[in-house]
């Protein structure tokens, strides 16, 4: 939900103290920043020897994969709704050329 006043949030960011300023609602803000967090640790427990910006950009691709594959999923969904559209015109067409 957004709020439509900005405010001031600190969060700890990668184990980084940061301050955002927001619209956002701050349980929205939190669970992203814990969702990061948690991508980081995960990046973390895998690649032992890399430096913390080199996990970050692991992490930023790893999300960007995940938002590319949900942007796939969502236009074939897309794609099955208009199939489907497409069936029910059929089929209602059928059904009124049928009672007439």
């Amino acid at each position: 939900m957004v709020n439509s006043q900005n405010k001031s949030i600190e969060l700890k960011v990668f184990g980084n103290n940061i301050k955002i300023v927001t619209d956002e609602d701050e349980e929205y803000v939190f669970k992203v920043v814990s969702y990061l967090n948690s991508k980081m640790d995960e990046i973390s427990k895998k690649v032992k020897i890399a430096s913390d910006s080199e996990k970050m950009v692991l992490v930023a691709l790893n999300i960007a994969d995940e938002y590319m594959k949900l942007l796939d999923e969502k236009g074939e969904l897309e794609s099955l709704d208009g199939e489907y559209s497409n069936i029910i015109s059929i089929i209602d067409d059928a059904l009124h050329n049928d009672i007439s």
